[in-house]
C-alpha cells in the first residue's frame, strides 16, 4: 500500500490550490486536532485511501522540479503559468471596471442579466 499527504496546518497556501483539487489527494488536519491523527487515519475506508493514492499519481508530477517533469503538461512550470493566466484573468481591474472579465483571451460581461435587459 501507498502513502497520501497528511497536512497538519491551520493556515497554509498550498502550491497551486487554485488548479489542483487538494482534497482528492491529500488529508487535511488542524493543529489543534494532531492528538487524534491515529484514530483518524484509522478511520478512513480503505477504497477512499485507494482513491486518493490514484489521485496522487496523476497529480505528482507537478510538484518534481526535476527534469524531465519540469516542462511537461501539468509539471511545475506549466501549472505556474496556468495560475498566472487564471488570476490576470480573475483580477483584471481594466477590464473589470469597463464592466467584463477574461476567460480564455475573450471578454465576458460581470453582470450578464443587463446584457440581455438591453436587448
Amino acid at each position: 500500500m501507498g502513502c497520501i499527504p497528511v497536512l497538519i496546518s491551520d493556515y497554509t497556501v498550498y502550491p497551486f490550490q487554485h488548479i489542483l483539487d487538494y482534497s482528492k489527494f491529500a488529508l487535511f488536519l488542524r493543529e489543534s486536532e494532531l492528538p487524534l491523527l491515529e484514530d483518524w487515519l484509522d478511520n478512513i475506508p480503505l477504497q477512499k485511501l485507494e482513491e486518493m493514492q490514484m489521485a496522487l499519481k496523476i497529480v505528482r508530477n507537478s510538484f518534481l522540479y526535476k527534469s524531465p517533469h519540469l516542462l511537461k503538461r501539468y509539471g511545475p512550470v506549466d501549472l505556474s503559468l496556468r495560475a498566472l493566466v487564471l488570476q490576470r484573468n480573475v483580477w483584471d481591474p481594466i477590464a473589470y471596471l469597463n464592466g467584463s472579465y477574461a476567460i480564455e483571451g475573450k471578454l465576458v460581461p460581470v453582470f450578464p442579466e443587463e446584457e440581455t435587459k438591453d436587448e
